[in-house]
């Protein structure tokens, strides 16, 4: 088993080799507008450069999260496999000019991983920064133990993942 600072080690090595590109940084479903005939993403406020797959990996993320009086990841709520390729596949339609290369469904698949990964030490790292505020009608210790255990998780994943490269 890993401790924590080889997972970071292992993590930071891999971000080494992982294409940035122009993210939009708070991809969730309440940034979408939908009509019969396109698709709109709205609130660039965060846009910056970030990995490639972080934000479909933060859109799956919101995604089986609710939110309201608690706060609650759940793997009942993940999106259905079928679902989550067209995703993928329309997602990197849209991002294939800004890439040196194509990659394959089962790359994207991977770079999404990586994705939940980051977004999970993302959302757990501005926990800990706000940890004191009490304008959030949860748990912040809470918040933060579940995106660890999803962080791991996902990390699981991924690494099961990387063995097919």
């Amino acid at each position: 088993m890993l401790n924590n600072k080889q997972v970071i080690e292992n993590l930071f090595e891999i971000l080494r080799e992982t294409p940035r590109v122009l993210c939009h940084n708070d991809c969730h479903i309440g940034n979408l507008l939908v009509s019969p005939t396109n698709h709109y993403i709205l609130d660039f406020e965060f846009a910056n450069f970030n990995y490639v797959g972080y934000d479909l990996g933060n859109f799956l993320n919101e995604w089986a999260t609710e939110y309201g009086s608690s706060f609650e990841i759940r793997e009942d709520l993940e999106m259905e496999e079928g679902l989550k390729e067209g995703l993928i596949i329309s997602y990197s339609k849209g991002l294939r000019a800004s890439l040196e290369q194509e990659f394959s469904l089962k790359q994207w698949r991977y770079y999404v991983q990586l994705g939940r990964v980051l977004s999970h030490l993302f959302w757990m790292i501005i926990g800990l920064k706000q940890i004191n505020d009490g304008r959030i009608g949860f748990s912040m210790v809470y918040y933060i133990r579940r995106r660890q255990q999803e962080f791991l998780r996902h990390w699981g994943k991924l690494l099961q993942l990387s063995s097919d490269f």
